[in-house]
Formats: structure tokens, sequence, C-alpha cells
């Protein structure tokens, strides 16, 4: 398999244990287990395993170079970035 092929296995991997573990607080609060020890547990589990397992696709994302792609608010084109040359400075 070729390395993107095996960044974006392990990219989906990241993803679909995030979504289970999203899915398991819904289902744990649509339920009503959220007022009993084990729905607590649950939840707290969930909200951990929630939470390294998007660093993980965060770091994974940034190592592959695809938030740079994303138009985020404080980024600026180098495209339009304006050139000044050496002898025009003001």
């Amino acid at each position: 398999m070729n390395p993107k092929g095996e960044s974006l296995l392990l990219a989906g991997t990241e993803a679909l244990v995030l979504l289970i573990c999203i899915g398991a607080i819904v289902w744990t609060i649509a339920s009503g287990m959220i007022f009993d020890i084990d729905g607590l547990l649950l939840v707290t589990i969930s909200l951990s395993l929630a939470a390294v397992f998007s660093f993980a696709l965060l770091l994974h994302a940034k190592s592959a170079g695809w938030l740079d792609k994303l138009p985020l608010p404080g980024r600026k084109k180098a495209a339009a970035a304006e050139k000044v040359p050496a002898g025009d400075a003001k």
C-alpha cells in the first residue's frame, strides 16, 4: 500500500473511533442512562477516548499537510501578499 493510502486508512480509523465515542455519548443521554453511575462512567470514558483520538487525528492531519489547505481567518495567501522591492522601502 502506498503512503497516501496508509495515511487515509489511519485517519479513517481515527475518525471512526471518534464517531463511535460520540455515538455512545448520544445514546447514553437519549436512553436516560446519564443519571446512573454506569451512564456517567460510559460518558466519561467516551469523552476521554474522543479527546485522545481527536488529538491524534489533528496531529495526523497537521503532519500530512491537510490543515494547510483550509482557509483560516488569520491566514494570508502567499499570492496576495505584496512584495516591496528592496530599493523602494518607505
